[in-house]
């Protein structure tokens, strides 16, 4: 039997060249990684805050009254986060800081292409998959994903969003998981509050056990953080929780939510608060009605970008860093554009990954100080990702509509209900 008709050495010599390309992805991703810190002008300043934290708790000083430094003189911060996340990361101060940094971004752009792996392996069928491997479509996608806005200032400020993002994800995605599901999202709740809204992706197929464990979870880390700094903790969940003035500026230009959309309006200042409840409930229950559509028909993908659009833009403030969801986003918009062959949904697709690369919405004032406004086409510019996220959830109800209705149009074909399943 000749080479030709051995197909052993084909394979060999294919899965060579798959390894050589992951490979050559990796190398890419890191070198990207790096240009970022060396060449963006922000320096780790939240990582530096977060080991401010972490230093602080282990010195037994107070934690949310500490002005906490960063890499520029005379600029300080406060923790704003639970007092869980300084205990944590606490952890890493015993480290140089160049070597925490480093280790902090590897874990950033590990946790990058472990959850478009999620995504990619709940998206594609399997016959692509076997065809082109996972793990380097998914290092193709991080390539790809780390020149977003939201991941280039993730990585440069050393934010958390994405470790949160993959636990979110694996939460919700990985089919078997070896944890009770909905644990995760309790831990990702306990360090940052805002992946709570994530509840949302099982109770509307009323799940409970995930509910319960998820919600317990947080509980019970939030309990193990007052245990190991009460003081701290009585200090955040009675008062620091609750100091918008913490946080900065509402109307910044960085504050990509509904509420930094009102304060950047000559909105009078009494409505601006009642608009962002009634806007946020809208929102709430479009969200409510798309997840769970789209989690009936098995859109889990979907139905979860839904909930991340819903918790950016209710959120009082949702830093553009915050919104590194695109990235998954945009993959799933990629795997539904090569689905429906459609030109039109292709340069759509293209424009958003344009506007979150080169991130327009920076052109107009930066309004850094209170009672500074924009005027019309500064608005529709300089809001760029809360006019992006309410076009995918109006897109996702019009798309999960037309799900319902050819599912029903189905089971009336074959004699059964909607309600009632085979």
């Amino acid at each position: 039997m000749d080479a030709a008709s051995n197909p052993a050495p084909r394979s060999l010599v294919r899965r060579i060249w798959w390894l050589a390309a992951a490979l050559v992805l990796v190398g890419a991703i890191a070198a990207s990684a790096v240009y970022i810190c060396a060449f963006d002008d922000h320096h780790f300043t939240d990582l530096d805050v977060y080991l401010g934290g972490g230093q602080v708790w282990r010195d037994g000083a107070d934690l949310y009254q500490a002005q906490l430094p960063t890499p520029f003189p005379k600029f300080t911060l406060r923790f704003t986060y639970p007092p869980l996340a300084a205990v944590l990361f606490s952890a890493l101060t015993v480290l140089p800081a160049g070597l925490a940094a480093a280790l902090f971004t590897a874990g950033t752009m590990g946790a990058l292409a472990a959850s478009l792996r999620l995504v990619l392996a709940r998206l594609l069928p399997v016959g692509f998959a076997r065809r082109y491997p996972l793990p380097v479509l998914a290092l193709a996608s991080t390539l790809a994903a780390t020149w977003l806005e939201p991941v280039r200032e993730t990585i440069s400020f050393g934010q958390v969003n994405v470790l949160l993002l993959v636990l979110v994800l694996a939460d919700c995605l990985v089919a078997r998981p070896w944890w009770p599901r909905g644990l995760l999202i309790g831990l990702a709740a306990a360090v940052k509050l805002t992946p709570a809204v994530f509840v949302l992706f099982f109770l509307v197929r009323r799940q409970w056990r995930p509910v319960l464990t998820a919600v317990g979870g947080f509980l019970g880390l939030c309990l193990a953080g007052a245990l190991l700094a009460p003081r701290d903790s009585l200090d955040y969940w009675f008062g620091a929780l609750f100091d918008t003035k913490r946080i900065g500026v509402l109307g910044f230009s960085y504050n990509q939510s509904l509420r930094g959309v009102l304060a950047r309006v000559a909105v009078d200042t009494g409505w601006q608060n009642p608009l962002w409840l009634g806007l946020s409930v809208l929102v709430l229950a479009v969200t409510v009605l798309v997840a769970a559509r789209a989690r009936a028909a098995g859109e889990d993908v979907a139905a979860l970008l839904a909930v991340a659009a819903c918790g950016l833009l209710v959120s009082p403030v949702s830093w553009a860093h915050h919104w590194v969801w695109v990235a998954p986003g945009l993959v799933w918009a990629a795997v539904r554009v090569a689905r429906a062959h459609s030109w039109t949904a292709c340069v759509l697709g293209l424009y958003a990954w344009y506007l979150c690369l080169f991130t327009p919405y920076r052109l107009p004032p930066q309004l850094r100080e209170p009672g500074q406004y924009w005027d019309f086409g500064e608005s529709l510019l300089g809001n760029l990702y809360v006019w992006l996220a309410i076009a995918m959830l109006g897109s996702m109800a019009v798309w999960t509509a037309r799900l319902r209705l050819g599912a029903a149009s189905r089971l009336r074909g074959s004699g059964q209900s909607l309600a009632q399943p085979a």
